[in-house]
């Protein structure tokens, strides 16, 4: 990339931050925003019994467990602060729109990049789910992550291992996601018997 298109990835990617910040400090007053409901609820009492209380747990998960344990880890190192939880998914949010942006150059070209890259940071969604505490925004992240190792992959052999690893972790936020580990494996034992294997081991 040139300079000017360097430049031009930093204005977007702040802006995206921007924007988001911007959104967390509006909603700092709503209702919700430091007492969960619902999900989010579930979530945060699970996050402070894995910081607190247990780390490992007695029982079945009975449920995905991987962003309890980000909320968790978060409470133990930082203390329960909803509103910086909300800046950590911000900033993953972000870096995954320049995942998204870096797969999509690597896979066509520059501007085609730069459409995924604005597309991505002004998606409401995404918007939505960073700055709430839910867990779709985690597998989005880790999702996107796996696109570009798995692009990377084409040139780097090890970038094939991490992909699995980084796909295990989405299966951990969306256990519905190992259907499409087990569809992307058969894709790759087509191509590329070796890369199938290291994706499967990842996983």
């Amino acid at each position: 990339m040139s300079r000017g298109q360097r430049l031009a990835v930093i204005a977007l990617l702040g802006g995206a931050a921007i924007l988001r910040v911007l959104l967390v400090a509006s909603l700092e007053n709503k209702p919700y925003f430091y007492r969960p409901v619902v999900d989010s609820d579930a979530y945060d009492r699970w996050g402070q019994e894995i910081a607190q209380r247990d780390f490992v747990g007695k029982r079945v998960f009975y449920q995905d467990p991987l962003y309890p344990y980000f909320l968790g880890i978060t409470y133990k190192i930082f203390g329960r602060d909803l509103y910086l939880v909300r800046l950590l998914q911000i900033a993953l949010g972000v870096l995954g729109c320049w995942m998204l942006f870096e797969t999509a150059r690597r896979l066509a070209d520059f501007r085609t990049g730069m459409a995924a890259l604005i597309l991505a940071s002004f998606y409401k969604p995404f918007l939505f789910y960073e700055t709430a505490l839910l867990k779709e925004f985690l597998a989005v992240v880790l999702v996107e992550a796996t696109l570009l190792l798995l692009v990377l992959a084409r040139e780097k052999r090890w970038a094939g291992l991490a992909g699995g690893i980084t796909f295990g972790l989405a299966i951990l936020v969306r256990a519905n996601l190992l259907l499409v580990a087990l569809l992307l494996t058969g894709f790759f034992l087509l191509k590329n018997r070796r890369g199938a294997l290291l994706l499967a081991a990842g996983v």
